[in-house]
């Protein structure tokens, strides 16, 4: 303020405010106003005021705050925590004082129609007037509307938009069950409309998840998203029987339960065996031991497959041809074989022994006709007749009857050079027989029953020989042995090359053309004009000294190895019996050399 402005002031402020200075007071100031320090020159004027320190027109001593100008008891009081108008009271009704709303439910919200003016909030009082409900707690702005019959947010709206209010699904068809694409949000349950949005079918009153799944509707009626056979929980199934073999009948123990026959399965349960697709009740029976028409018989009647069957009432094992019966399998007492030719005795049959009784018990047609082997008791002329009337005979003993009376066994030969080779003569190397009527008849035939190589290994003496002036033959074969083994063995001696003389003394024989001479018995022998093998070179001469005759029975085969077999005489005393010629002698009584005669 300029010095001429506050001189101005202070001569109009004597009289006009209405206020005074208690004390008066002057007041100096400079009158140039131009150097804004109280004095223009050496001129000052001198005002004369109250004692107003505050300038606020109250004497200081009248004044509650005597520096503070907006303190006077004329003062308007104002919210500033300050004693304003000098009553002692601070912010008494306050010009610029606020209203205050009851908070009764002390929710932060109050209500318009009890309110307080004051600077500060009186205790349960707050600064609105929003609230709609000063009672609930649970009621005022931006509260989360629930459902409980109030108007939570004070939006004037009862449980309208609630944060918990249920949505309730469509139910159309009454069924308890909604469907989900039409929903109400709601507190209360709308009318026609459900908790839950769980049927499949809202059109359908049967469908729902209490519904019961029902088999050829093609419907889901229990709303568990399976339709007939696929829900395990189906109703109205059929019981559907395994048809594995595909004949079109089932097994009655494999079943399954469905609304519908399921891949290989039937509604028939008659099938015996589903295994086979020939065996049902559609099935011919046929021997195969199987019921194959399920009627619970095994290869009953004469179905195709049958054969005839024959009785064998003695039990032989061979039945009777003329009694017979048709079926698949033997009955009881028959038997495939019809080769009996008498079923009242066991002891007659194809595998019976024939015996000399006048009756065919080998039913072959001929009675007491000789049999194979030895002890048979209608035996054979020879070893060739055997072989004859049974091609599978083996070498081995069999009984002969060369002449009537004359029965024995003898080994037969029925392999070498096509078979029935009879032994007729053998000597061992331990033997000291005289050898006289070689051959006259039949002299020592048990030892005929052992083979040759057995004898020339053997240290008892051997020597058996048949009656060959009786004994029917057309061949002969000369063989020696040593130790065991065979070690020659002659060709063929047709009956018809051979010169034979028997007497009392013995016999000999020979075959100028194959070189085979044989001797027998005590006498000298001559040639009876007849050229013989001559004595090889070297070689020895017989036990009679028979040079010319061929010295010592040589048997060489006519390769010239001269093996060969001496025999010598009754005397045997420098005599010998060698298989080999050229190898050491065997002499008498060591064992270890035989030679045989076999003929046929």
């Amino acid at each position: 303020m300029t010095p001429f402005l506050l001189l101005a002031w202070l001569a109009c402020a004597g009289d006009d405010d209405g206020f005074s200075s208690p004390g008066g007071g002057t007041v100096t100031a400079a009158d140039s106003g131009t150097d804004d320090t109280g004095t223009a020159g050496d001129d000052t004027a001198t005002a004369t005021t109250p004692d107003d320190a505050d300038r606020d027109g109250w004497p200081d001593d009248e004044d509650c705050e005597p520096e503070d100008p907006n303190v006077h008891p004329e003062a308007l009081e104002s919210c500033n925590d300050a004693d304003d108008d000098c009553d002692d009271r601070i912010d008494e009704d306050a010009r610029d004082a606020d209203i205050w709303y009851l908070d009764a439910d002390k929710d932060g919200f109050g209500a318009d129609d009890l309110t307080a003016t004051d600077c500060d909030a009186p205790e349960g009082y707050v600064d609105n007037n929003q609230d709609c409900d000063d009672l609930d707690p649970d009621s005022f702005p931006d509260n989360p509307e629930v459902c409980d019959g109030a108007d939570n947010d004070c939006d004037g709206l009862v449980d309208v938009g609630a944060s918990d209010a249920t949505t309730w699904y469509s139910d159309g068809d009454g069924d308890g069950y909604g469907r989900d694409d039409v929903t109400l949000t709601d507190c209360a349950q709308p009318t026609d409309f459900v908790d839950n949005a769980d049927d499949c079918d809202d059109e359908n009153a049967a469908t729902s998840p209490d519904g019961t799944e029902v088999c050829g509707d093609d419907i889901d009626n229990d709303c568990d998203e399976l339709i007939d056979d696929e829900d395990p929980d189906v109703t109205g199934t059929s019981t559907w029987y395994l048809d594995h073999d595909g004949d079109g009948f089932g097994d009655p123990a494999v079943t399954t339960d469905a609304c519908e026959a399921p891949s290989g399965y039937t509604s028939d349960a008659s099938d015996c065996d589903d295994l086979t697709a020939g065996n049902s009740p559609d099935g011919t029976e046929t021997c195969d031991d199987a019921d194959n028409d399920c009627d619970g018989t095994v290869d009953e009647g004469t179905p195709p497959g049958s054969q005839t069957w024959y009785r064998d009432a003695d039990g032989d094992g061979h039945g009777d041809a003329d009694d017979t019966v048709e079926a698949c399998d033997a009955p009881s007492g028959y038997i495939g074989d019809s080769s009996d030719c008498d079923d009242a005795d066991a002891n007659v049959n194809p595998a019976a022994t024939e015996t000399c009784d006048g009756v065919d018990e080998d039913c072959n047609g001929t009675e007491d006709d000789r049999t194979t082997g030895s002890g048979s008791v209608c035996t054979w002329l020879n070893c060739l007749e055997a072989l004859t009337e049974d091609p599978t005979s083996t070498t081995g003993l069999y009984t002969i009857e060369p002449e009537y009376g004359q029965t024995f066994d003898v080994q037969c030969d029925m392999d070498t050079d096509g078979g029935g080779w009879t032994l007729a003569l053998v000597v061992n190397s331990v033997d000291n027989d005289d050898y006289a009527n070689f051959a006259a008849h039949y002299e020592d035939v048990g030892d005929l029953k052992g083979t040759p190589r057995d004898a020339s290994s053997d240290t008892s003496a051997i020597s058996g020989w048949l009656d060959l002036n009786a004994f029917d033959f057309s061949v002969l074969r000369v063989g020696a042995y040593a130790s065991g083994s065979e070690t020659w063995l002659s060709a063929d001696i047709d009956v018809a090359d051979l010169r034979i003389d028997f007497g009392e003394d013995g016999y000999y024989l020979y075959n100028d053309a194959n070189g085979y001479y044989w001797c027998g018995g005590s006498a000298n022998y001559t040639d009876n004009g007849v050229g013989q093998v001559e004595v090889p070179s070297g070689g020895q001469l017989d036990c009679k000294g028979h040079e010319e005759l061929g010295a010592g029975f040589d048997l060489s085969e006519t390769d010239g190895t001269d093996q060969g077999l001496t025999l010598c005489g009754a005397t045997k005393g420098a005599g010998y019996m060698n298989s080999s010629y050229g190898a050491d002698p065997v002499s008498y009584p060591d064992a270890g050399a035989a030679y045989a005669i076999w003929a046929r």
